[in-house]
């Protein structure tokens, strides 16, 4: 709920917002980092270019925060979860573009 609340007052309070975007912005460089080190060699195979893929991985996470904020018991805590595991097994299935030979280990 923090996060969300944070998010909210940062697109009312200038400064906030200034500091949220640097967050951002750091935040999507190492994702970005994080998949050049991760496929070194295979940054040419991803789906989406990386700023892109980090952009789409950000998302996905806020949307997450979101669901999490918003979860009032341990079953829909334990339901957040599983869609935090889903996500990321789905990331591990086309992060690489499926139509090119090859695997990633």
């Amino acid at each position: 709920p923090f996060v969300v609340q944070t998010m909210a007052l940062a697109a009312r309070d200038e400064p906030l917002g200034q500091r949220l975007h640097d967050f951002n912005a750091e935040a999507l460089a190492r994702v970005e980092l994080g998949l050049m080190r991760a496929l070194p060699g295979k940054v040419h195979r991803l789906a989406l270019s990386p700023e892109r893929m980090a952009h789409a991985i950000r998302t996905g996470l806020y949307g997450l925060l979101v669901e999490l904020a918003i979860a009032r018991n341990a079953e829909e805590r334990t339901r957040v979860d599983r869609t935090y595991q889903d996500v990321r097994a789905l990331l591990a299935r086309v992060v690489i573009d499926p139509e090119l030979p090859g695997e990633v280990h």
